[in-house]
């Protein structure tokens, strides 16, 4: 009887693993595809230099983003007001001179590590808005535009997704 139960424990012991493996490796495996479609995005697209950062002009419809020293703005945002195209830029910029790429890394990483904990969502979704608040705050104490700052980023807001990886 004692043998039975020990091998039922250890039965369930592996499945246990083995669920937690896949889980880890399905999660890994999705970060790296992000990681690849970010370095493509840098790869296949036009960039130009600005001071330490890379303006990366997309043709895709995603909100504008920035990864290190990499800033992400769509050819529809290209076409905004040169006041507007320049907050976008502000913002991406203080989001990178931030390191907040570091956090979202660090997160993600963590993030594969206890994927079935239903907490790491709300922990990742709570680090970007933390990050939001701080940019924004930083931004509107650059100048007086608060009320064109509000507007703009009301005119920004969309259903469209970014990549996993922005900050």
């Amino acid at each position: 009887i004692n043998s039975n139960g020990s091998d039922l424990q250890q039965g369930i012991l592996i499945l246990v693993i083995a669920v937690y493996m896949v889980g880890l490796l399905y999660k890994a495996f999705n970060f790296a595809r992000n990681l690849r479609s970010i370095e493509k995005c840098i790869n296949q697209n036009p960039k130009v230099k600005d001071g330490r950062f890379w303006l990366v002009e997309l043709i895709d419809k995603v909100p504008p983003f920035s990864f290190f020293n990499y800033i992400f703005i769509t050819n529809s945002c290209q076409r905004l007001p040169e006041d507007d195209l320049k907050w976008i830029k502000d913002h991406e910029k203080v989001h990178a001179q931030q390191f907040h790429s570091l956090d979202v890394l660090f997160i993600e990483f963590i993030s594969i590590i206890f994927w079935f904990n239903p907490l790491m969502i709300y922990l990742k979704k709570s680090i970007q808005e933390i990050h939001e608040y701080i940019v924004d705050e930083k931004i509107v104490g650059i100048g007086n535009g608060k009320k064109g700052y509000a507007e703009l980023l009301l005119k920004l807001a969309s259903d469209v997704k970014g990549f996993n990886l922005s900050a």
